[in-house]
């Protein structure tokens, strides 16, 4: 298996890879912090975001969670203006 283009970049950082709606493999108050910035509306349906927020509170002792704003006019994901009011195709 090849490791990661992070993994090569960031030698240092320990890097996990984290299968999605899994049990975060972290021991309760592993982390002072934890964030998830735009993550949560990947996570899937509201019981699986109430899941993973939950997991995020487990893990750590402070949680930052972030969502995109549909006002905003910067597309968050891809840092693009106004890219989330095109028509989908």
């Amino acid at each position: 298996m090849t490791r990661p283009i992070f993994a090569w970049a960031f030698p240092n950082v320990d890097y996990r890879r984290i299968e999605p709606n899994a049990p975060l493999p972290f021991n309760a108050n592993s982390f002072d912090i934890a964030t998830a910035n735009a993550v949560l509306e990947h996570v899937g349906s509201f019981e699986k975001q109430v899941l993973f927020v939950g997991e995020l509170c487990r893990v750590a002792r402070r949680v930052f969670v972030t969502v995109p704003n549909k006002f905003f006019p910067v597309e968050n994901h891809t840092a693009l203006p106004l890219a989330h009011y095109q028509p989908h195709t």
